[in-house]
């Protein structure tokens, strides 16, 4: 138990530290970007979901606006050549797009977060809890 501490006190402090500290700044800005950049961090949060965030990122490099425009096929063939676990979340990410151009100001809508939180998890399958996504 003491090793695992001291490995969790050593991530907080080093590389990982770094790239979630980074990560915390690009979305402090998110709110200033277009619907397109919207949806791609929501793509990243789709990602992320037990998986590794570094390699996401790399990922979210490596894709860019496919996430916006490819077809679910290619776009699913992207993640397998990547080594993504779960390629078969860009059909997530496909059912997602109809709300690609409209992101910006559906969250601009909503003047509570719980509000926003409760519409993206009933209209977002990939950020549905388990319930909800099975119901």
């Amino acid at each position: 138990m003491e090793k695992l501490l001291a490995e969790i006190e050593g991530l907080r402090k080093g590389h990982v530290k770094e790239l979630v500290d980074l990560r915390m700044q690009e979305f402090k800005g998110i709110g200033e970007k277009p619907s397109g950049e919207l949806f791609k961090e929501l793509c990243f949060c789709t990602l992320t979901a037990n998986f590794d965030a570094e390699k996401t990122i790399a990922l979210q490099e490596i894709v860019s606006d496919g996430f916006l425009e490819l077809p679910e096929k290619s776009l699913e063939a992207q993640l397998r050549k990547f080594g993504y676990r779960y390629p078969n979340r860009a059909s997530y990410i496909a059912e997602s797009r109809k709300f690609k151009d409209a992101l910006k100001g559906i969250v601009a809508s909503f003047k509570e977060e719980k509000e926003l939180r409760q519409w993206l998890a009933e209209n977002i399958r990939a950020l549905a809890s388990r319930k909800q996504a099975t119901s």
